[in-house]
């Protein structure tokens, strides 16, 4: 490519991508600006290259206009672009909740309908969904930080950033029944979030791609990334056999995380043990007749004989799992999730009539994509629920304080272990091991709240709604709630508490402490992890 440079012809060579990028950007009857990183930033200079990242994102904010260039066109690219900037118009949405767009001129439709669209055009969404763009890190930035200007163009077609994000919130809050395609609609919940904590960036980044492995902490955190790292560093390498993310996740609410550092390579952590796995699943694809005899396979058959005075009945606790808890139940104004009642219908329906197992009946209601490449397990005390495939009989179940889901460890027989992963045990996602079982009539529901969703314990005798869990009692005379700005460095569920005399602000219960749990009997224990 030829540049001029201070009067001067330059020659510089640049990847296929841009310079067809830039033959497409360009305007044809006026000077056009760009800004172009690999243009811009000299990429034979490391020492430019290192100070000119840490400043990506204020350029990327303050840019009058972001264009993401997806790529020369496909045959049908310029149908998907139409189908979203239709689908992004039909609707309005504030990122909680979706409404029907005061231009929708269809006639008896709502947003809870579904898509207006045919199965051929979800299919050319799915190919465009699967274009190299969408899974480089560096669109993290790009994307989350441009305005309402921006625009993403794919040869000559383009659509505004506004809208696309309108038809991405609409599309991935509707029942597709399609597990491929909602696992790519899942990638791009990134860039549907208003709000996002450090933590589920770091996690939604790990599918992305990139050149440098370091550039999947520049394109977000602008830090290093560790080679070699012990079992305990977040891996930002390798994709997760499974996405445990769950936005109810209680598995130790508000508790205080105990951290000591051993170098060069070990932490200890404190939490309590719960069990050891016994079985693990072959693993899940995204065949929903392979996922539905591998569940079918799994079903505990004497949940009985374990304490779970807070299940309705046996079958309610395996259906809440196969949907790992996301029922219109506990988010009382979702109009995606299904309700306790819809799933036992669908269940009965299967079982009486004999078309399809109950499991498949229940599991085309979109579980599949969340657990593809998962597996089922089943631990020693009889619980059952979703992990790593990676996991394996004899591997332990602990709650870690400070830890939203249940962890799977394994002993590396010198009182060490290595962390498989995080899993979804269904009768340890409520606090239960910290604080028992929620009394009767007590039930959890989360309502979005700061623009997340946060826990509320609603009494179905009285009709209370409260945020103190019933388990806890009162706080110390010393402590008092405080009303405080969430920070991104925050877990997704967090409360602020002063102490009264010394002034220290904590974010997390202090009856969850440590020493507060001790003194309650719970039968805390060190992990050296590795």
């Amino acid at each position: 490519m030829r540049l001029l440079v201070d009067h001067d012809m330059s020659t510089i060579w640049v990847r296929q991508n841009l310079s067809r990028a830039l033959r497409h950007l360009r305007l044809l009857d006026r000077p056009r600006v760009l800004w172009v990183d690999a243009i811009c930033i000299n990429q034979y200079s490391v020492a430019e290259r290192s100070r000119e990242v840490t400043r990506m994102g204020t350029i990327f904010r303050l840019a009058k206009k972001v264009i993401a260039w997806l790529g020369l066109p496909t045959p049908d690219s310029e149908q998907a672009l139409e189908a979203l900037q239709y689908l992004g118009g039909l609707v309005e949405t504030n990122f909680n909740w979706i409404f029907r767009s005061k231009t929708n001129n269809l006639k008896h439709w709502i947003p809870a309908d579904g898509p207006p669209v045919h199965d051929a055009t979800l299919e050319t969404l799915e190919r465009l969904f699967s274009q190299p763009y969408f899974w480089r890190v560096w669109i993290v930035q790009e994307l989350l930080l441009a305005n309402r200007h921006s625009r993403l163009q794919c040869g000559k077609s383009a659509i505004s950033w506004p809208v696309f994000r309108r038809s991405i919130f609409f599309l991935k809050n509707s029942k597709l029944f399609r597990p491929i395609f909602d696992s790519r609609l899942a990638s791009m919940s990134l860039f549907t979030d208003l709000y996002i904590t450090t933590e589920i960036l770091l996690e939604r980044s790990r599918v992305r791609h990139c050149s440098d492995m370091r550039d999947k902490i520049y394109g977000i955190l602008t830090s290093e990334i560790v080679a070699d790292a012990p079992s305990w560093v977040f891996d930002l390498v390798t994709t997760p056999a499974s996405k445990m993310w769950n936005a109810g996740r209680q598995a130790a609410p508000s508790s205080g995380s105990t951290v000591i550092y051993i170098p060069p390579d070990r932490i200890d952590v404190i939490g309590v043990f719960h069990s050891n796995i016994v079985s693990v699943s072959e693993r899940i694809t995204s065949d929903v007749t392979q996922a539905s005899r591998v569940v079918g396979q799994y079903q505990p058959r004497e949940w009985s004989s374990r304490s779970n005075e807070g299940a309705d009945s046996e079958l309610d606790e395996w259906l809440r799992l196969l949907q790992m808890d996301q029922i219109r139940d506990r988010y009382i104004h979702s109009s995606v999730f299904p309700s306790l009642t819809e799933l036992r219908d669908s269940w009965d329906d299967a079982a009486t009539h004999g078309q399809l197992s109950p499991e498949s009946k229940v599991l085309n209601l979109g579980l599949v994509s969340t657990v593809i490449g998962g597996s089922l397990i089943r631990t020693a005390n009889n619980y059952a629920g979703f992990g790593p495939s990676t996991a394996r009989p004899g591997d332990s179940i602990v709650v870690l304080l400070g830890c939203f889901t249940p962890m799977i460890i394994r002993s590396q027989g010198n009182g060490s272990y290595t962390v498989i992963g995080p899993c979804h045990l269904q009768g340890l996602m409520n606090g239960e091991t910290l604080l028992q079982a929620l009394p009767e009539p007590w039930t959890i529901q989360m309502y979005a709240e700061d623009r997340y969703f946060v826990p509320r314990f609603y009494n179905n005798d009285t009709k209370v709604l409260s945020a103190d869990d019933p388990r806890l009692p009162p706080l110390p005379e010393n402590w008092r709630k405080l009303s405080k700005e969430r920070t991104a460095g925050d877990p997704a569920h967090v409360s602020y508490f002063e102490h009264v005399s010394t002034g220290q602000v904590i974010n997390s219960d202090p009856q969850l402490l440590r020493d507060a749990l001790r003194s309650r009997g719970v039968e805390l224990k060190t992990f050296q992890l590795v």
